[in-house]
């Protein structure tokens, strides 16, 4: 009888990115990985990806169209469900927000 092995769902990540080059440079990482990953191309594309699900990971660019990375932050940091999950924040920026500023958005 063979035996059956219950492998542990894969972590799933939000990958919010609006640069396609990027974008598909993390998600290919990301899936080599095993991780699962959903991606969206701005903050409200990416809120929108959150009504469906709660990610493990959310990775996000900190300057994008519509609604920026710190915003999209606050809001998942504000929902009930998804105040707990890690956020890694990407910039091409060398100094984009004082850390007093970015301590403030953590639960």
């Amino acid at each position: 009888m063979d035996a059956v092995v219950d492998l542990p769902k894969a972590q799933h990540v939000l990958l919010v990115e609006g640069d396609l080059t990027l974008q598909r440079s993390v998600e290919s990482m990301l899936l080599n990985s095993g991780y699962r990953v959903t991606v969206a191309t701005d903050g409200l594309d990416g809120l929108v990806k959150l009504e469906g699900c709660v990610p493990d990971l959310l990775i996000c660019d900190a300057l994008m169209p519509r609604l920026n990375g710190l915003d999209l932050t606050r809001a998942v940091k504000s929902k009930q469900e998804t105040k707990r999950v890690p956020v890694i924040m990407l910039t091409a920026r060398t100094i984009l927000v004082p850390s007093s500023r970015a301590s403030t958005l953590a639960p």
